[in-house]
Parts: C-alpha cells; structure tokens; sequence
C-alpha cells in the first residue's frame, strides 16, 4: 500500500506531505482544490511521461516521492535482485525530479534507475483509475494473473513459469554450444586451408632464410637507398671525395718514397686502400 506521498514545486503546490494509514482513504474537495494535482504527482513518480509545465513558476525543479509497502510478489522480487535494488526492509521509495526543461531523473530505494525501469515497478505497486488512465486490466501478465488465481492455479502456473525460465536457459546455451561449434569448425577449415597453402609451396629451410633476408631487405629499402647514395656522394661525388684525397695522398707519398724508403711502405698502402675505395664507388652504383 501507499505509506506516504511528498511533493515538492509541483505545478502550484509549494510543498506537500501526505501520511496514509490501512484501510480506505479518501480525499475530497470542490473542483480546483487539486485533487487531480495528487493523482498526476503520483503517477510521475509511478513513470508518468514528464513535461516542463509541472515545475512551479519561478522553480528550478520539480520533485515527487512515494513510499510503498513491498507487495509480497515474487516477480518483483526477482525483479528487484535482478536491478540490483535492496528492498530487505520491506518498503519501496520511489523518487522522482523534473526540471524546466522537462528532463527528468529517477530513483528506486536510492538506486538511479531509467523511466522504462519506473514504470515496471509501479505496475506492480498501484494502479490509477481514471478517464483517461492506464488500467491494470489491459496488461496480459494482470489478465493471467487474475485467471490463475480464480481457477486456484497459481502454484501450476508457478511451476509453469519455472520450467519455461530453465528450458529458456537450456536453450541459449544449446545456441551457444552450436554457434561455438560453427566457429570451430570455421576455424579449423581456414586452419587446413592455409597448411595445404603452405605444403603448396614446398619450402626448405635454406630457402625460407633466402625469403626472409629478401623480406628484410625489401622492408627497409628506403634506408638502404639513403645509405647507399651518402656512402657514393662521400667518396666519389663529393666536395671533396675521399677516393680522390686517397689518390692524392698516395701520390705525395710516392714522391717522398725517393727521399725517405721508409714511407714507400705508407704509400703502397694509401694506394690500395684508394683502389679498393673506387672498387667500391663502382660496386655500390
């Protein structure tokens, strides 16, 4: 049942707090007393859609709450452990604020819950009759539920229930199963498809090192290119080339090879290195 309803800013009422007792209540009052002002307030607070014009003039912000006894139903119960939403205490608050531009946000026992979850919770809680309200009546899980329980068979149809949910479960694991068998099997075929790829090709071990050298050498080909044209601009095509300052050191050696024998040796020596330089200059174009 319905232990108490507090409103806040809403439309022209400044504040509000309304305690109820068991049994039957009832409010009454001539036309404009806001009656209907109540009613509207909880069923914002039951998922009601929200527009801007119930924030009082002048208000940042509406705000609703209703505090409920927790019917003893199983399916909200499941449905509160399935939300994650401790009622152990046996009571359920809903709360709700509506600011000016009519966005809205909602709680459960202090949990932030969405619209679509408020409203699934209040169907259980209270229905409001009205001209043009929502009947419990025309919802199919209130139908069944009356039908069951005018033929006494809740219990069956608990069992029922039951049943359904675990060949539910039975069966989407059965999907699972099937939907991970279809992957192995896709798997293993792109598996053996690339091994016969792979024995197509006959490789030997020598080979497969001659691909993986040429691979290398192809993925850093830029860098090779830039070495290569440094070391040719360094010793043949530069400012001063070092193939030519070889040749012209080993020729200053020569010549005083006639006066000191001793540097005949250093000569010979510049003279190879310089033909081995050209040897490479040639090589490397």
């Amino acid at each position: 049942m319905l232990r108490r309803l507090h409103i806040r800013d809403f439309v022209i009422v400044d504040e509000l707090e309304l305690h109820f007792d068991q049994g039957f209540g009832a409010l009454t009052g001539e036309t404009g007393a806001g009656k209907s002002i109540l009613l509207d307030a909880l069923g914002l607070v039951m998922g009601d859609r929200a527009e801007s014009g119930v924030v009082r003039t002048g208000q940042a912000r509406a705000e609703m709450s209703a505090e409920f006894d927790l019917p003893e139903v199983d399916d909200l119960a499941q449905w509160l452990d399935e939300q994650a939403i401790d009622a152990d205490d046996g009571v359920l608050l809903l709360r709700r604020v509506v600011d000016q531009s009519g966005r809205s946000r909602a709680w459960i026992n202090g949990v932030s819950v969405t619209l679509a979850q408020l409203r699934d919770v209040g169907s259980w809680l209270a229905d409001i009759h009205g001209q043009h309200a929502h009947h419990a009546l025309l919802r199919g899980d209130a139908q069944r539920t009356l039908l069951d329980t005018y033929a006494g068979l809740n219990d069956l149809a608990q069992e029922v229930a039951t049943a359904w949910q675990r060949w539910q479960k039975a069966r989407q694991a059965c999907q699972r199963a099937e939907a991970d068998a279809a992957g192995v099997a896709q798997e293993r075929e792109l598996l053996e498809w690339q091994v016969k790829e792979l024995e197509s090709l006959d490789f030997d071990v020598d080979t497969w090192r001659e691909l993986e050298a040429e691979h290398s050498r192809l993925g850093h080909v830029t860098g090779l290119l830039e070495g290569v044209s440094f070391a040719v601009d360094a010793l043949d095509e530069g400012e001063q080339p070092l193939v030519g300052e070889l040749e012209r050191l080993a020729s200053r050696l020569a010549e005083l090879g006639s006066i000191d024998p001793e540097l005949v040796a250093f000569h010979e020596l510049l003279n190879s290195a310089a033909i081995q330089a050209d040897e490479a200059v040639h090589g490397l174009r």
